[in-house]
């Protein structure tokens, strides 16, 4: 009886000893791992579990150099930084990847915030440089999509994915990591001839082309940040154009006369002024115009002519000295409190010739 419960005793021991038993070589193998020396880990294959790390189109250079290149101490708990690596981000990257491209004036937050991985795959990708997405989809994982489409006109780098066309993705000397300054920027894409050797717009000049136009999306026909004329109200004086008689033309736009970049005519005009007045009221050249039944001719469109010598040139705004003698010399091409747009105060036509006409 006394060795059947030394049996029973023996026995249950043994079955409590088995487990032990039984883990006894992962816990030795795993103290192997912990004290193997890192040239033993280069020889390792790290693909026999880690499969997924080198199958998609693009493959980190990195792999190619090995795992250790980065990962140091791999399945190491104490190592001192996570997953074995021998840096942390952004100064692991920058072993390989040119830290002056990195650190500019502006810097992209992610690349700030050492968080390279937040755009790139460490290790593969279906995308260009690794991206976690592509096009502009990368980049409405932090910034609001609502602010880049679902508007009426979406400007085509966006619509077409192309943010890095105009942002640096990491940094920049330019505010808003724009590659560089407006209108420099967006001559890259709109051609810089029309600009040149013209009289320019002054905000075009002044690189604010984003005071006129939106640089993502916008409701109104060429991304322009309001209808015309309000959008040139922002920097003309808005009562010189609202006053008791408007002219057609500025109703339809500022752009039926005034070119809005850039043009060889003064005022940006496509023509001369006399030449512009004609496009619409052509029938001024043909019939009597200032004094109808003074004269068959109608009134000197081409300017008042001053004889000097054996030359006929053409003679100043006698009320304007500065200016020379045109349609504006007697109307006011925006709008006026006069009749027929006259520039001085008239009730008729005949008024107006006492302002060049001293009696």
């Amino acid at each position: 009886m006394k060795s059947f419960e030394s049996y029973k005793s023996c026995r249950s021991y043994n079955l409590k000893l088995f487990p032990l038993f039984k883990l006894f070589p992962l816990f030795i193998f795993t103290l192997v791992l912990y004290f193997l020396p890192e040239q033993v880990y280069a020889q390792l294959d790290c693909k026999k579990c880690h499969k997924q790390m080198a199958t998609k189109k693009f493959v980190h250079a990195a792999l190619q150099m090995g795992c250790e290149s980065c990962h140091t101490e791999p399945h190491q708990k104490n190592s001192k930084f996570p997953k074995g690596l021998s840096a942390a981000a952004p100064d692991l990257c920058y072993g390989c990847h040119d830290k002056a491209k990195f650190t500019k004036k502006n810097i992209h937050p992610p690349v700030a915030g050492g968080m390279c991985s937040g755009c790139h795959d460490p290790h593969t990708s279906d995308n260009a440089k690794l991206l976690l997405a592509s096009g502009s989809e990368l980049c409405f994982m932090c910034h609001d999509k609502k602010n880049f489409s679902g508007k009426k006109i979406v400007h085509a780098p966006v619509a077409g994915g192309m943010c890095p066309s105009c942002h640096a993705p990491h940094s920049s000397e330019g505010e808003k990591l724009l590659l560089s300054a407006q209108p420099g920027l967006c001559f890259t894409c709109h051609n810089k001839s029309k600009f040149e050797n013209k009289i320019v717009h002054a905000p075009v000049s002044g690189g604010m082309c984003t005071s006129c136009h939106f640089a993502h999306q916008g409701d109104s026909e060429k991304l322009l940040t309001a209808s015309q004329p309000d959008m040139c109200y922002n920097c003309h004086d808005k009562a010189e154009f609202t006053k008791k008689n408007v002219h057609a033309a500025v109703m339809m736009g500022c752009t039926t006369c005034h070119n809005p970049h850039a043009n060889k005519q003064k005022f940006l005009f496509p023509k001369t002024i006399n030449g512009l007045c004609l496009t619409c009221h052509a029938d001024v050249a043909k019939n009597p115009h200032a004094a109808i039944g003074f004269s068959a001719a109608g009134h000197p469109l081409k300017g008042r002519r001053v004889k000097k010598g054996e030359k006929i040139e053409v003679g100043k705004d006698p009320a304007r000295p500065d200016k020379e003698f045109s349609c504006s010399s007697c109307h006011n091409p925006h709008s006026s409190d006069s009749i027929r747009l006259f520039r001085y105060k008239a009730n008729t036509a005949m008024d107006m010739c006492i302002n060049c006409h001293k009696m």
